[in-house]
């Protein structure tokens, strides 16, 4: 079969596939640039240009070369950016869903470090303590299908309830009792990072906090309180004198009194008394308040919290219903923080608890690649082939469609076991649905349903539930919800409305979606984009997930470390060239033989490409001038072939030859930008160019 004339080079690259000799080649221009060149050697080839060949040849075979040139290499010492952290706890946690089904009833020391697990003393007793933090069912992940729609695509982390987050500070000793802290024994301990210090454990559940300066002061010694300043003027054997201004009181140790009507508190812990006046001194603890009294939900002001408990982010937690050995103080979050208007947590943003303690972080999202898809409406698209993809004879022409696209993948739909992106659903129910064809063709399949396939995800659409027209979009099992889109029966618009969504149109597990002006993000993660907007142009758009999107929980305290480590650039070494060169004259080619090669030019310009011509295993120059019709057969193209076993046995030779010198830039130009061309090239031994472009390739 010759090969007639098939474009112009104004029109575009033209790669037809071609047995030009005959017979059956072993070769496949699909692996190209092997054996010419590989990965793991660089070049492996000569090429090789005819002595009178002309200046597009040498052009050629230059972009060739430098093509090949590329081919090969080794990159070393690359390392990609890294984090590494330790001492936190990290779970993936599906959207809609709350935090602790992943995490453990309460965090401890060997969860999250800096938790304590220690002992404290006590009434000379080294007593047992330690902290947790416990993750509630009010934390949540939340997705705007389920929570606040104004969240849009964003996935965010919300409080729905109180208590959600619970930090503890727990006594459990049998050498402690409760009852017997005082003034005198107090329970000195350091929660969240804070020293306080407990005089009063009282049995209804309030307890009492000492809030003063703790200081040793001598005679005429001073400390500025309030801005007052508190002076000794005497110390006795169990009272001392305290002046602020012209205010004199005696307190006696273990007693707390204002002095005179400062506001300035005192109370006299200790008494060092001794003979000598100067060497005497007290123990003292002053302030405007010296104690506080906090029970359960009380507002943390200790940490700076507002004195209104409505409005505290924290409260105390306290609990005295155990055994008189046990104890627990701590904070709960208090607030509901679940609206776009309200203080969620945002990717990469964290709960912190009071005095940066420890973090409740949404550190990121376990899958983040996204493949668009677009269903739309058109008319005029004509399904060109039957079922077996090999006659016309069933053709329908003229098809008003639903038209789903793939816009990042060219296999992003499987239908019947055939990979495309774009399906057609023609209003006609006889003529059914047809896919686009990896030749270009519209071609009917005989299925109403398909599944929509990206990276991991597998949704399966129907577009005949209940009424034909009616497309179901069902999400991957793990969550299984169905996006809902209603066509006319004319397959022209979405909903009844012409430009203009309606109520119901477009529905995800049966709630409404039309009016949505912000993107709508699933629970597995789809994303319905702008549906409102796009829907009154009759198009809908989602984004669809590599795989079930999660999120990634930490939670981290004051000795957890986070290592960020930057990438580090590799070198490339590029694969050495040939000691002889890799280009030659077909005068100078003749040990050249024994290897791959690469001839550019044809059989008039270039005598090895005439020896092959000659044994019959390529174009001759006569036939390069055959007509039919007087119009030269091969005029305005090019020829890409492969030879298995050209001159040496396991050796290829690969023709590169136009019927001008113009032809040949072109096929040249085909192979110095193989990777686009892949498609055209795969499978076949021969190849017919004309132009440069892919645009009419077929």
């Amino acid at each position: 079969m010759q090969l007639r004339k098939i474009g112009t080079a104004l029109v575009g690259a033209v790669l037809t596939s071609a047995t030009l000799m005959g017979g059956a080649f072993a070769a496949d221009l699909g692996n190209y640039p092997a054996p010419f060149a590989t990965d793991a050697d660089g070049i492996q080839s000569t090429i090789v240009i005819g002595s009178s060949g002309a200046v597009q040849d040498v052009v050629g075979a230059i972009n060739i070369g430098a093509a090949l040139a590329q081919v090969g290499g080794t990159v070393a010492g690359g390392v990609a950016a890294t984090t590494t952290a330790t001492g936190v706890e990290a779970d993936d946690v599906a959207l809609g869903t709350a935090v602790n089904t992943q995490f453990a009833t309460a965090l401890k020391d060997n969860d999250v470090a800096g938790l304590l697990d220690t002992k404290v003393s006590w009434n000379d007793e080294d007593v047992d303590v330690e902290e947790t933090i416990t993750i509630a069912a009010g934390l949540e992940i939340g997705a705007s299908v389920t929570a606040d729609e104004d969240f849009g695509a964003d996935v965010v982390m919300i409080t729905t309830a109180k208590d959600s987050v619970v930090y503890k500070f727990i006594v459990d000793d049998s050498d402690f009792n409760r009852s017997l802290v005082t003034d005198a024994e107090p329970l000195d301990i350091t929660i969240l990072g804070k020293s306080i210090k407990i005089t009063e454990i009282g049995t209804d559940g309030k307890i009492e906090l000492s809030e003063g300066i703790e200081t040793a002061m001598t005679m005429d010694t001073t400390v500025e309180v309030g801005g007052k300043t508190l002076e000794v003027t005497a110390i006795g054997d169990g009272t001392v004198a305290f002046k602020v201004g012209a205010d004199t009181e005696f307190i006696d140790t273990g007693d707390t009194t204002e002095v005179g009507n400062s506001g300035i508190k005192v109370r006299v812990d200790n008494v060092l008394y001794t003979d000598e006046a100067a060497t005497r001194q007290v123990l003292v603890t002053v302030g405007t308040d010296i104690t506080s009294t906090i029970e359960d939900g009380d507002s943390m002001e200790l940490f700076g919290e507002p004195e209104d408990e409505d409005e505290a982010v924290w409260t105390w937690v306290v609990d005295v219903t155990g055994a008189d050995s046990t104890f627990t103080i701590g904070a709960a979050h208090s607030q509901k923080f679940d609206n776009d208007d309200e203080a969620y947590v945002a990717l990469g943003d964290s709960i912190a608890l009071p005095n940066d303690y420890a973090f409740v972080t949404l550190t990121e999202l376990t899958e983040t690649d996204m493949g668009t898809y677009e269903i739309s409406f058109d008319d005029g698209i004509d399904f060109k082939l039957n079922a077996a993809g090999d006659s016309n004879s069933n053709a329908v022409d003229d098809q008003t469609v639903i038209v789903f696209k793939s816009e990042d993948s060219e296999d992003g739909f499987k239908i019947d076991g055939e990979e495309t992106d774009t399906i057609y659903v023609s209003d006609n129910q006889t003529a059914g649905l047809a896919f686009l064809n990896d030749d270009g063709d519209i071609q009917q399949i005989a299925v109403e349903t398909f599944n929509i396939t990206y990276e991991d995800s597998v949704y399966v659409v129907n577009v005949n539930s209940s009424v034909y027209g009616n497309i179901t979009i069902t999400e991957p099992a793990v969550v299984g919800g169905v996006i809902n889109v209603v066509a006319t029966t004319s397959f022209d618009r979405i909903g009844a409305l012409e430009a203009e969504i309606s109520s119901g149109d477009v529905t995800y597990d049966g709630a409404n979606m039309a009016g949505k002006e912000d993107d709508v993000r699933t629970t597995y993660g789809t994303i319905l984009v702008d549906v409102e907007n796009n829907g009154d142009s009759d198009v809908v758009v989602i984004e669809v997930p590599a795989d079930e999107v999660k999120a990634t929980v930490t939670v981290s305290g004051t000795g957890s470390t986070v290592t960020a480590a930057a990438a580090v650039e590799g070198g490339y070494t590029p694969a050495a060239l040939p000691a002889t060169g890799i280009a030659k004259l077909d005068s100078d080619a003749e040990a050249a033989k024994t290897g791959n090669l690469i001839l550019v030019g044809g059989p008039a310009v270039n005598s090895i490409v005439a020896e092959l011509a000659a044994a019959g295993k390529t174009r001759t120059a006569t036939e390069w001038r055959t007509e039919t019709d007087g119009v030269r057969d091969y005029a305005d193209s090019a020829l890409i072939q492969a030879v298995d076993d050209a001159f040496t046995d396991g050796k290829t030779a690969l023709v590169v030859a136009g019927y001008g010198a113009d032809d040949t830039g072109n096929a040249a130009y085909v192979l110095q930008n193989y990777a686009k061309f892949a498609d055209q090239l795969a499978g076949k031994a021969e190849v017919a160019v004309t132009g440069t472009t892919t645009d009419a390739v077929q």
